[in-house]
């Protein structure tokens, strides 16, 4: 087992399954890319049909592989059952620990798991498991601080979630903000508009730029009005606008707000009367 981070528990409850500590390996390909691009005749090569965009990568795969032991047959019984079960379980979390304690984790579900009792490994001892985790959404989530109590070895079910890293934050035309993302990878935002009770405003903005400060990154506009006592909520973490008309919603690029890794700032825009509105943003810190 690597010191550096190990697989630690798929699924919360009564009947989420524990992996030994101790006797478990396991990778990803989680910074695979998949190659989109289109030959030209005469042209060496292909074109990139990303250009300059952010690459996709292929479906998550996982596979880890640990020993289980007993004392007795009847306990390698069990233990053998309880691996298998996990196909059972479906999508859940499958959580991984650093060595620093720090938890991850992705959403995954047992698309293969294997037992081979094998007489040189003593199976009536010890058994080896090898599992494979599909994940359709390939990067580990996490956010600041710990987000599921940690008691030692085990994992209770509660998570602790904490508030939006932007957080009803007044905000006009012309104002910037920034927001931080911890990991490697892209990771999409919860935008929430909110009047301040008082004043209305139009047309609400969000834009990044490029390290060269000209392009565009990303942009997402409402293209409405948000009523006094009124919110919109614009979620490019599933493509929905919960609250609000998605058919307001115009993006950049055609491509819903991603925030990328490290500290990025954001620009407000928009036609906002009075003391402005109210600005809040979730995101979770992903990584590769």
């Amino acid at each position: 087992m690597s010191d550096i981070r190990f697989p630690l528990r798929f699924g919360s409850g009564a009947r989420a399954y524990n992996f030994y500590k101790n006797e478990v390996s396991f990778r990803t390909n989680f910074a695979n890319v998949r190659p989109v691009t289109t030959a030209v005749i005469g042209i060496s090569g292909s074109i990139d049909d990303f250009g300059r965009g952010i690459h996709i990568t292929e479906n998550g795969n996982i596979p880890i592989t640990w020993w289980t032991f007993g004392d007795t047959p009847e306990a390698l019984n069990a233990k053998y059952d309880e691996a298998m079960g996990m196909v059972g379980l479906g999508t859940q979390r499958l959580f991984i620990q650093l060595n620093d304690g720090e938890i991850r984790w992705c959403w995954a579900y047992v698309n293969s798991a294997d037992i081979t009792l094998n007489v040189r490994d003593v199976p009536h001892k010890r058994q080896m498991v090898t599992a494979n985790f599909r994940v359709d959404s390939p990067h580990w989530e996490g956010l600041d601080g710990t987000l599921f109590l940690n008691d030692g070895y085990a994992l209770d079910d509660g998570k602790l979630m904490t508030g939006p890293k932007i957080d009803l934050l007044a905000v006009e035309d012309g104002d910037t903000v920034e927001i931080v993302n911890y990991g490697s990878a892209y990771t999409p935002a919860l935008v929430a508009w909110n009047s301040n009770g008082v004043d209305e405003f139009s047309n609400p903005s969000l834009t990044w730029y490029e390290e060269n400060g000209d392009d565009i990154g990303c942009q997402i506009v409402y293209a409405g009005t948000i009523g006094v006592d009124e919110e919109v909520w614009i979620d490019t973490r599933n493509y929905t606008v919960p609250f609000g008309l998605r058919a307001n919603l115009t993006t950049y690029h055609g491509r819903w707000m991603m925030i990328p890794p490290g500290t990025t700032t954001l620009h407000v825009g928009g036609t906002f009367t009075g003391d402005g509105g109210l600005l809040s943003v979730w995101i979770e810190d992903w990584w590769y």
